[in-house]
């Protein structure tokens, strides 16, 4: 019995041994709890498959796994003697430290308060294909994870976009597969002036008919008549934004190998040198124009 009552006094919170034990034993139910929650989400979305809300399961996580660790050290807070005293006298400058706390962490709550908005208001959701503005340009991506302060997308090249969920949650951004995911590859087509329109015109359009990621060819109309280009743009509808990226690349493939075969001239820029007295002058002419003078010698 007295070895019992030893015990006792050895693991109460008001010594450092009993006080280190608890810390142990909470942290441990914390690690428990937050893995059980994981493991419980995780099971709902794979159960449940397309129905489930993936983003807002996710994000539910996320929450959940911080409140499972606040609401873990506030306990150990209140059943450690030492720290009630602690707590005490540190209530005198709560003020101040509540309004350096909130000054430094101004940018986390709001990326938090952003992510919440995210998931309540659904702009995107985790599996859509977005266009977003990054320091390099416009990117597109798939969105990956919303956190609770970031938003990751994944690219066609597998890289990782990070964003703040405040900076996402404020650019206009292009969501490719908010309400279906058929979009449309849109293939750029420059031929010379000389150029019959409606036989190049044939052949991208039959080209794009007999490609296998085709769903449906939209057309293939006029859309520029350029300084030195007949400019058109051949439209098909794929079944998603990675599909249509890779049908617009085979397709320029294809088209370029069958103009040169149809002896179609696709123009590119070039320098003229036109003798005069004896001298060079150099100059940038387009193709038509070069056409019509002829050499000049």
């Amino acid at each position: 019995m007295a070895q019992i009552d030893a015990l006792i006094d050895v693991l109460h919170p008001q010594n450092i041994s009993g006080a280190l034990f608890l810390l142990v034993v909470t942290m441990v139910a914390a690690i428990m709890l937050s893995h059980l929650l994981g493991s419980s989400i995780n099971g709902l979305i794979k159960r449940r498959h397309e129905r489930a809300d993936v983003t807002g399961l996710s994000f539910l996580r996320q929450v959940g796994k911080v409140m499972i660790w606040l609401s873990a050290m506030t306990v150990y807070a209140h059943a450690v003697p030492a720290l009630h005293k602690v707590g005490t006298a540190l209530l005198t400058g709560v003020s101040i430290a509540s309004v350096v706390i909130g000054l430094a962490a101004q940018s986390t709550l709001g990326n938090l308060i952003a992510g919440a908005s995210l998931v309540l208001y659904r702009p995107f959701k985790i599996g859509d294909r977005l266009q977003v503005t990054t320091p390099n340009g416009v990117e597109t991506g798939t969105v990956e994870a919303i956190s609770l302060g970031h938003t990751t997308l994944q690219t066609l090249d597998n890289r990782r976009i990070v964003m703040a969920n405040g900076t996402i949650a404020t650019q206009v951004l292009v969501n490719l597969t908010s309400v279906d995911k058929k979009i449309m590859a849109q293939v750029p087509i420059s031929v010379a002036y000389d150029t019959n329109v409606e036989a190049a015109r044939a052949i991208a359009l039959r080209l794009a008919t007999e490609h296998p990621l085709a769903l449906e060819v939209a057309g293939c109309p006029l859309t520029e008549l350029a300084g030195s280009s007949v400019n058109m743009t051949l439209r098909v509808w794929c079944s998603d934004s990675g599909t249509a990226w890779q049908a617009k690349n085979e397709l320029l493939e294809a088209i370029k190998a069958a103009y040169d075969e149809a002896g179609i001239e696709i123009p590119y820029a070039y320098q003229n040198v036109i003798l005069k007295g004896g001298s060079a002058v150099s100059e940038h002419s387009p193709q038509a124009a070069a056409r019509e003078q002829g050499d000049i010698g």
